[in-house]
């Protein structure tokens, strides 16, 4: 009996101390061997762990250093870049299939997502080869799940496909992750500081399964705040912009739908103009690209409507903006806001606009200098705000229509239409046109938006022959029946029955000056002829 005692304690003593060695020195290694096969399975790069150490008190505690997920081709980043991590389980929990761990923190954590290929990459006799990749994205069953990942202070990098160029950084503060097993979605959470413009994020969601064949083609979904992110850094505004909303897709290409406001909105040289925008735009793999699918702004009574895109061009800093704007919902006096600062807009009315607004890449000056626009508008029932322009033009439509004039009120424009473009902060018109009764007004010419400078010339047309706007009952009996002569003067050709008066206008918005150029007038010399021999 004793003997067989002995036995049973010899054996347990053996099994005792095959579990200590399994659990000491197998076990570890174990783990550390499938959490590296595991890396590299699911992220199809190779990975180094430097060291692990391991305690089992009160529960299995495993510390890790200098872990490196590799890079997919030469002359580009590791992928990822690991400082240290703490990780807790249970002996069960690592026995099982698949292995469990509780939780994880990382600690130095550097992800560099590279763009682009290097010079001897690939077949540089025909640049337009196609790309071999391997195949299999497929998600087999894995063999660690993480139940919650947390790490601070994580620096995301993202490369341009220039590898010249500097990559995009990304600083995220806090980042969870849920259940992380890559052939499942995974839960994250997580706060950052957005490079430009400068702002927080708050972003929650899931992405996965990881697709190791091409990570631009993993899944991802959720919902972000974008708050206090200052566009003063864009030279030529100003502002601080907050935004929530969701998106949707792949790493590849984003989808996002969302609103934005802006309450101080400033363009340098314009007024305050609080924005309200709602948004759907796809953001490629470096943001390099957007598409906006769709922006509607509202500020004060007026509505535009915009699509385009921001395009990344190659050799020069910067991305390149082109949208396509409308309103049809829109008032003049809130447009020019954006351009001029005055307690009173010089117009006022309902405006249609059309025009494609671009803003090229690759200088420093304020957003206005750069900006570039073509396009048209009409403007029903304007009103200049201008006392003297009011004045003038109420007199002269008094004028055109044959009546005396009388007090001076409102000057109501009908059929104010116009062609522009814009560049170096000057408007251009190729074509301005407008009418009140009596008189229609043809002008070409530019204005500044910097100085508000006028340089028009044009021609207005008076309903009325130049004699009847003469009041003959004021002049000498002898002088009135040649008041006829002045017809002729001012008449291009015999179909012509108004007054043809060729006008400029110089000086400033706040202060116009109109002048009749006299060296202008075209008079029919034939008709005048024939009525002075008839008299």
């Amino acid at each position: 009996m004793k003997k067989l005692l002995l036995a049973i304690l010899a054996l347990v003593t053996v099994v005792a101390a095959a579990g200590a060695v399994f659990v000491f020195y197998i076990l570890p290694s174990r783990v550390a061997r499938d959490l590296s096969t595991f890396l590299t399975d699911r992220t199809g790069r190779d990975v180094e762990i430097a060291a692990l150490d391991w305690s089992f008190a009160p529960a299995l505690h495993l510390e890790g250093t200098g872990i490196v997920v590799g890079a997919d081709r030469p002359g580009v980043p590791a992928l990822v870049e690991l400082g240290a991590f703490t990780m807790d389980a249970s002996v069960g929990d690592l026995t099982a299939s698949p292995r469990r761990i509780r939780a994880i923190r990382l600690d130095e954590l550097r992800v560099q997502f590279s763009r682009g290929r290097t010079d001897d990459e690939g077949d540089q006799g025909d640049p337009t080869a196609p790309v071999h990749r391997n195949q299999d994205s497929s998600s087999p069953e894995t063999p660690v799940v993480i139940d919650r990942l947390e790490a601070a202070e994580v620096r995301l990098e993202i490369g341009s496909s220039d590898l010249a160029k500097d990559p995009r950084v990304f600083d995220i503060h806090t980042l969870t992750l849920d259940s992380v097993a890559l052939d499942r979605p995974i839960g994250f959470e997580a706060t950052l500081t957005n490079p430009k413009p400068v702002g927080e994020v708050a972003t929650r969601g899931q992405f996965g399964p990881w697709n190791k064949s091409d990570v631009a083609d993993t899944p991802i979904s959720g919902r972000y705040a974008f708050t206090d992110a200052d566009l003063g850094e864009f030279n030529g505004i100003s502002g601080i912009l907050h935004s929530t909303g969701v998106f949707g897709g792949s790493f590849g290409q984003i989808e996002a739908r969302g609103e934005a406001t802006i309450p101080d909105f400033t363009v340098t040289g314009g007024e305050i103009v609080p924005l309200d925008v709602a948004f759907e735009v796809a953001v490629g793999d470096d943001a390099s690209d957007v598409q906006l699918r769709s922006v509607v702004t509202r500020f004060f009574d007026s509505v535009l409507d915009a699509t385009g895109e921001v395009t990344r061009v190659e050799g020069v800093d910067g991305r390149r903006v082109v949208v396509d704007v409308t309103a049809a919902d829109a008032r003049i006096e809130d447009l020019v806001r954006f351009a001029l600062q005055s307690d009173v807009p010089p117009l006022t009315g309902q405006i249609d606009l059309r025009t494609r607004l671009e803003i090229p890449p690759g200088d420093d000056r304020p957003v206005i200098e750069k900006m570039l626009l073509d396009g048209e508008f009409t403007i029903e029932q304007a009103r200049f705000s201008s006392l003297d322009v009011q004045k003038t033009l109420t007199q002269i439509s008094q004028i055109g229509q044959g009546v005396s004039p009388g007090e001076a009120g409102p000057s109501v424009v009908s059929d104010l239409a116009g062609v522009f473009e814009m560049a170096e902060a000057s408007l251009g018109f190729s074509r301005v046109s407008f009418s009140v009764p009596g008189m229609a007004v043809r002008l070409v010419g530019s204005y500044g938006l910097a100085d508000g400078a006028l340089d028009f010339g044009g021609e207005i047309h008076l309903d009325q022959p130049a004699s009847q706007l003469v009041p003959t009952n004021r002049l000498p009996d002898r002088v009135a029946p040649w008041i006829r002569l002045l017809d002729p003067l001012f008449q291009r050709d015999e179909v012509t029955t108004g007054t043809v008066v060729p006008i400029t206008i110089s000086g400033t918005r706040s202060s116009p000056r109109f002048r009749v150029e006299v060296a202008q007038l075209k008079p029919d010399w034939r008709r005048l002829l024939d009525q002075f021999t008839s008299r």
